[in-house]
Formats: structure tokens, C-alpha cells, sequence
């Protein structure tokens, strides 16, 4: 019996410590050639898009602890459209705002605070979209 107690307490607790692990992931597949994938995880955001023509606007609360943020940004590809990235601190304080209209290879930027919430609009957006947030 003890060791029944044992095995079950450490399968519970096994799958505690994995499920409190895990990052957020969400892909949207919207026709075969637009994807959208969101992954969320501790001190970190990051947003990988493919698409043509497409709007969108995600809305997320994130985890961060760490308040020295690096935004780093590719748009490859980009034939027409917006993209707009906003990062929100405490009481929907904006601690970062990039707006891009046109290609770039590769920005990394830095700012301070910690992030709460993280959002992103794509508006008629044609391209490759790359936006990694990381608190350091």
C-alpha cells in the first residue's frame, strides 16, 4: 500500500511540475499558405507569420519578471501593409511601440519595465513576420 501512495504522489506531482512548465503555443492555419504561430512562455513572447493580405490583431497577457526587454524584429518579403507591435506595463502603461510600414531585415531594440500584456496588429499585411520580446 505505501508503495501505491508512492507511485501515485510522485505522478501527481510529476505532472504538476510538467503542465506548470510548459509555454503557450497557439498556430492559426488560415488558408494553406497564411500561418500565424504565438508562443508565450516565462520572460518571453515571440510571433512567426507568413501571410498575404491579412489583418489581424492578437491581445495577450504575458509572464515576465525581468525588466530589461530586447524587442528584436524581422519583416522579410513584405509587399504591403502594417504591422504594429505594443507593450503594455502595469495599468496599461506603454513601455514599447513599433510601427512598420516597411521591410527590414533585422531590428533589436531595448526598453525597460516589466511587460503585462503584449499586442500585435497586422493591417492588409503581405510577408514574413519575425517578433521575438525577451526579458534579460
Amino acid at each position: 500500500m505505501k508503495n501505491l501512495f508512492k507511485f501515485l504522489l510522485l505522478v501527481i506531482i510529476s505532472a504538476t511540475i510538467f503542465s506548470c512548465s510548459e509555454d503557450e503555443n497557439t498556430v492559426t492555419q488560415i488558408e494553406e499558405k497564411n500561418s500565424v504561430a504565438v508562443n508565450i512562455g516565462s520572460n518571453s513572447y515571440s510571433v512567426a507569420a507568413t501571410v498575404k493580405d491579412y489583418d489581424d490583431f492578437n491581445d495577450s497577457p504575458v509572464i515576465f519578471n525581468k525588466s530589461n526587454i530586447t524587442a528584436s524584429i524581422s519583416v522579410v518579403d513584405m509587399k504591403g501593409g502594417k504591422v504594429t507591435l505594443i507593450v503594455k506595463g502595469d495599468n496599461d502603461v506603454v513601455l514599447y511601440t513599433k510601427v512598420i510600414s516597411n521591410q527590414i531585415s533585422a531590428i533589436k531594440e531595448t526598453f525597460s519595465g516589466i511587460p503585462k500584456n503584449i499586442s500585435f496588429r497586422l493591417e492588409n499585411f503581405t510577408g514574413t513576420l519575425a517578433i521575438n520580446v525577451k526579458g534579460e
